[in-house]
């Protein structure tokens, strides 16, 4: 975590952090890299499909924190894009279960709140 310019500090992307994030962002995805050890592959690529449509689509607090509207079909079709492989809703829900879980993500009624990593 961090403070910038008065800012709360926020374990979450907060508005800056996106439009920072957008220009880091070359081509199609930004691939973070700062992932524990202990994560598995596919929670990377579902938090990375993830994190790239929070740059295209977030949502914002009340607390300027970024979050995405938990709809699991745009989801699933964003990991599916990223990987190339067919991710249903079932699976997309296991994923987000997981990043929780790795304290990667937090759900809260129908938003998805990432957990900054980069």
């Amino acid at each position: 975590m961090r403070q910038e310019e008065g800012d709360n500090m926020s374990v979450y992307y907060l508005n800056y952090d996106i439009e920072r994030l957008k220009e880091q962002r070359h081509g199609s995805y930004l691939v973070p890299e700062a992932f524990k050890n202990s994560v598995r592959l596919e929670l990377k690529w579902a938090y990375t499909a993830l994190l790239n449509l929070l740059l295209d689509e977030a949502e914002y607090s009340a607390a300027n924190e970024a979050y995405l509207c938990k709809d699991l079909n745009k989801m699933s079709q964003a990991l599916a894009k990223l990987t190339n492989k067919k991710v249903d809703q079932d699976k997309m829900q296991n994923y987000l279960d997981e990043l929780e879980t790795a304290d990667l993500v937090d759900l809260a009624e129908d938003k998805c709140y990432l957990k900054r990593i980069i």
